[in-house]
């Protein structure tokens, strides 16, 4: 049986390998949080969400599910903000990826 820490682990090293080659410039950051058997991925934009933001975070998606354990499940939510509004996890979300900002 896994504990909290391996399944927050997998959590993590799913969604990095997911990520890979998916970053855009208008990306702010990206998190995740585990809940029992439900993989919950957050994205912070830049300005408008486009459809290719949309095709893209969805693909992450698949490419998640598909390196989760039988009867897992992925769901993806995104907000757009603009550069100078902060961004902050909420609940037990933590950042898998920030872009560097100045601000």
């Amino acid at each position: 049986m896994e504990n909290e820490f391996d399944t927050n682990w997998r959590a993590r090293l799913i969604l990095q390998v997911s990520l890979l080659n998916m970053i855009t410039p208008n990306i702010r950051g990206v998190a995740c949080c585990m809940e029992n058997k439900l993989l919950r991925i957050f994205y912070v934009f830049d300005g408008a969400i486009s459809e290719r933001d949309v095709e893209n975070y969805d693909q992450v998606e698949g490419l998640a599910i598909s390196h989760c354990p039988d009867g897992y499940d992925v769901r993806t939510d995104a907000i757009s903000l603009k550069a100078e509004e902060k961004r902050a996890c909420k609940g037990n979300y933590e950042w898998i990826y920030l872009r560097q900002e100045a601000f």
